[in-house]
């Protein structure tokens, strides 16, 4: 083998890693487990339970992240009544984790929700602005840096 090609080893054990490394060489790279981000989310989403248990919430995102809250133990099963994605295979099926439907975005027009919460760290700017343009009315809950609960008025 080459000395200059590069290998990419990852021992994952079905974990989720940062997109940029901690530290870089020609022949090695070392990432930051997304695990420390799940728990923090948990951690931080708790304090809202109380909130959420009594509200109509849908989650956004019907990937990897939110299968992570879930597996997290985050409870999701108590608080969303739908998830939302934009991928149409994955609509009109049923989120497999907590068991309840996904329907396409533009849906929630039609559908009194309280709170979104926005489950993506890389997609999260443009899953507001999308939530924003189709539903002002709804509470938008980002998850990055930290937990925050946005009101857009119109």
């Amino acid at each position: 083998a080459n000395p200059t090609d590069r290998c990419h080893i990852i021992v994952s054990d079905n974990k989720i890693f940062e997109e940029s490394p901690l530290f870089e060489s020609n022949i090695i790279r070392i990432y930051k487990s997304k695990e420390e981000q799940i728990q923090r989310i948990y951690n931080e989403l708790i304090y809202a339970k109380k909130m959420f248990e009594i509200s109509n919430v849908a989650l956004f995102g019907a990937g990897g992240h939110s299968h992570k809250l879930a597996e997290a133990n985050v409870p999701l099963d108590n608080w969303v009544s739908v998830v939302l994605d934009n991928d149409p295979n994955k609509q009109g099926t049923n989120f497999q984790p907590i068991n309840v439907p996904i329907l396409s975005p533009s849906e929630i027009k039609f559908n009194k929700i309280d709170y979104i919460i926005i489950s993506s760290r890389a997609d999260q700017r443009q899953m507001v602005e999308q939530v924003r343009e189709i539903n002002s009315e709804s509470k938008i809950v980002t998850l990055y840096p930290e937990v925050q609960i946005h009101e857009y008025q119109v």
